[in-house]
């Protein structure tokens, strides 16, 4: 018969038992007085030491000018140390919590449910089997786009573990009774309506990815033996089906963002530009990704394709002020002399190309009007725009954007994007 009450409670401190539980809550807790410590004396924002510890963070573009550090494309945003192949951080991130009451709430279950596990698996497979748990828990949701954070993908893992070792362990069934497995999945339901209302932010995927994980082990681990070489085997095969789960989310093609990112790390223009063109493709709301797009192509001797892509950019984005600052540089630099430029013009806008024309008639901030010419807020007649454009000099500038340096503080990502959950702040 299994120990009870304090014989119970006894055995649980008993750490050489029980040694990957013991670890697992020593880890929890040593990574959270860290990261949560750690500002307390000057060792870094919370969310920076989490990502030191391999914890996945949104991060923003900035620019450092030596005084502050300041976001210039509020829309450039996501996961980009995971879009960078450091897959090892979504297991990483299992170990990380967003407070107190999410460690407590988490290690108390590990406290419960771990050592009733451990005590049927050797301590290797036990080991094994958190760390698998860990990766496969958490990675759907990377998959959608959040980044969650927290134990309690493994803690469900290992409840289905022993919902499906019950069955045939009549020790366990007095452990873990009927009512326990009922309020267990009670529990995870009503984490889905609370996310549903708004109210908290249940990684409620990862709970029942790790739930279905964990019991397609302990079923495997109920098979007669007969039969249970061939279940393991392909149990081990479904495994496999990780390793492109992987990939895809340190890869998500799906996602503009994402490929912006990788635009902004090649040298090559041309692959540069094929991926901002993916990055548009994906989603047209991004109005950054459609500037640097435009300027790659100026810069390369094609300003016809740039006029186009600033005009595709501003039909998409109509009410953004940098996409349409730089139609105007465009007009102004190229298209007011080409009839072609306002031929595209025409088609891209259709009715629209008047009031769209006389909005790029305005002079852009680059340009100075000398006392020779009319007054900035003047209307100027297209001979004249085409005149102070070549006078004037205009030059289209797009300076290369920077970073922080190390331990620079970066700036949150808007909360009230619809991307904020890519945060990490769900549990």
């Amino acid at each position: 018969m299994a120990p009870t009450g304090t014989d119970n409670f006894s055995l649980r401190l008993k750490w050489r038992e029980f040694p990957v539980t013991t670890i697992s809550i020593a880890l929890c807790v040593v990574v959270f007085a860290y990261t949560h410590g750690g500002p307390l004396f000057g060792c870094g924002d919370s969310s920076e030491l989490q990502r030191r510890l391999g914890a996945v963070s949104s991060r923003v573009r900035v620019l450092d000018d030596g005084h502050e550090i300041r976001v210039i494309e509020p829309e450039f945003f996501g996961p980009l140390d995971l879009w960078n192949g450091e897959w090892w951080r979504i297991p990483a991130c299992s170990f990380h919590h967003g407070d107190l009451i999410h460690l407590l709430c988490n290690l108390s279950a590990v406290w419960f449910l771990s050592p009733w596990l451990e005590r049927r698996f050797v301590a290797l497979w036990m080991g094994l089997f958190v760390l698998s748990a860990a990766a496969v828990s958490l990675l759907p949701e990377f998959l959608i786009g959040n980044n969650a954070i927290g134990y309690s993908g493994v803690i469900c893992a290992i409840f289905g573990a022993l919902w499906a070792l019950r069955k045939d362990d009549r020790e366990l069934q007095d452990e873990l009774t009927d009512s326990m497995i009922q309020g267990g999945v009670g529990f995870l339901v009503l984490g889905v309506v609370l996310t549903s209302l708004g109210i908290v932010s249940f990684a409620n995927l990862a709970h029942f990815v790790g739930l279905g994980y964990g019991f397609l082990v302990g079923w495997v681990a109920t098979v007669r033996p007969a039969r249970r070489e061939m279940a393991v085997v392909g149990l081990i095969a479904a495994h496999a089906l990780v390793v492109p789960a992987w990939w895809l989310a340190c890869h998500p093609f799906w996602n503009g963002r994402y490929h912006w990112f990788v635009a902004d790390r090649q040298t090559d223009p041309a692959l540069k530009e094929n991926q901002f063109a993916q990055a548009v493709a994906w989603d047209p709301r991004l109005p950054g990704a459609w500037r640097e797009l435009s300027a790659l192509q100026f810069r390369t001797g094609r300003p016809d394709l740039a006029w186009t892509t600033a005009l595709q950019g501003v039909q998409a984005n109509p009410s953004n002020a940098g996409l349409q600052e730089q139609a105007r540089e465009l007009w102004w630099r190229w298209a007011v002399s080409q009839p072609q430029g306002v031929e595209e013009l025409a088609a891209i806008f259709g009715d629209r190309a008047p009031a769209i024309r006389e909005l790029l008639k305005q002079p852009p901030r680059s340009v100075r009007i000398t006392r020779d010419g009319p007054a900035p807020d003047d209307a100027l007649s297209e001979t004249e725009l085409q005149r102070f454009r070549l006078n004037q000099g205009i030059d289209l500038s797009f300076p290369e954007l920077t970073r922080p340096e190390r331990g620079g503080k970066l700036p949150a990502v808007d909360p009230d994007s619809p991307e904020s959950a890519v945060e990490g702040r769900t549990m």
